[in-house]
């Protein structure tokens, strides 16, 4: 079931960026308040170099954390043109071959093909985090639809509750966080970014 693996739920969120910058702070950009906010945030005590820093990732106070990413996607990745069948790509370029068989007009490898573009630039999170809605919730087996949300929604709401500071600063500069002042509101703001992933990126 997408999100869901081995007890745990692989939490996948777009928000979309505003463009430009705010009227009261034409300056920087929106994009780059999100760039800057990230840069700033404390990483984890999880390599040598960072076991005794002072400051320690806003998301360690969650316990049921496994694993958080939080990054700015641009646009699209071009991973190169369409595959073809190279042998059939010749033959249907042979006239005789193409008109007997019907096989219509040949590529041109020189012609661009269509290109997939962003609408906007988009805050990514992504977390790997335990499939329960109480602390101290055994892992579950299974989850239908309606529990996964509750699962989200939970954890939504305990991500407000020890880290709004970090979060507002972020979200505040994306569209629709417009109103979000409270964990109830976070864990619906959430909710419309989610996007269903079929691809568990467990951490261990």
């Amino acid at each position: 079931m997408p999100d869901f693996d081995n007890g745990h739920i692989f939490l996948t969120t777009l928000a979309p960026i505003k463009p430009g910058a705010p009227a009261d702070d034409p300056q920087v950009s929106h994009g780059q308040r999100i760039r800057t906010g990230l840069s700033l945030m404390p990483v984890a005590r999880q390599s040598p170099a960072t076991a005794n820093a002072r400051e320690i990732s806003p998301f360690a106070r969650n316990t049921r954390n496994h694993l958080a990413r939080m990054f700015v996607l641009n646009d699209t990745v071009y991973n190169g043109r369409n595959t073809m069948n190279p042998i059939a790509a010749i033959v249907r370029s042979i006239p005789i071959i193409r008109n007997f068989f019907g096989g219509g007009v040949p590529a041109n490898v020189l012609k661009p093909q269509k290109m997939d573009h962003l609408n906007a630039s988009y805050l990514v999170f992504c977390a790997d985090i335990d499939a329960i809605t109480d602390d101290g919730d055994p892992l579950p087996a299974n989850l239908n639809a309606a529990q996964q949300r509750d699962v989200r929604h939970s954890y939504a709401r305990k991500l407000w509750e020890t880290m709004s500071e970090e979060l507002i600063a972020l979200y505040s500069n994306c569209y629709g966080f417009e109103g979000v002042d409270s964990a109830d509101k976070f864990a619906a703001y959430l909710d419309r970014c989610h996007v269903e992933t079929t691809m568990p990126f467990h951490d261990y």
